[in-house]
């Protein structure tokens, strides 16, 4: 019923689908980008002999707050935009239009 109504003010359209999931991605790459930096930083030095990887993830987050601010959390966003936004945007497109289109086959 809910989904009946939200289509009819045109959600659950394709452009709607791709906004959606450009939106949700750009949002869970915002948060989890600065995991991604810490934990690119900690396995780069694997194997050295210093102390960097002792103090484990929230420990070299401040580390790289301290160093770089906060801008060395953010080293890298454009270019994991650039390759993370376009993935969620097909594949929730094609996610919600194979759903729709196979629903629409089973209820024929």
């Amino acid at each position: 019923m809910l989904k009946l109504k939200l289509r009819d003010q045109g959600y659950g359209t394709m452009s709607s689908n791709c906004g959606g999931a450009v939106v949700g991605g750009t949002v869970a790459t915002i948060i989890s980008h600065p995991f991604e930096v810490t934990k690119t930083q900690l396995q780069s030095n694997v194997g050295l002999n210093n102390k960097v990887g002792s103090t484990g993830m929230v420990g070299h987050i401040m580390n790289i707050c301290k160093r770089d601010g906060l801008k060395g959390l953010t080293v890298g966003l454009a270019p994991r935009m650039v390759k993370v936004l376009p993935s969620c945007a097909i594949f929730i497109t094609t996610f919600e239009g194979l759903k729709e289109y196979f629903n629409n086959k089973n209820s024929e």
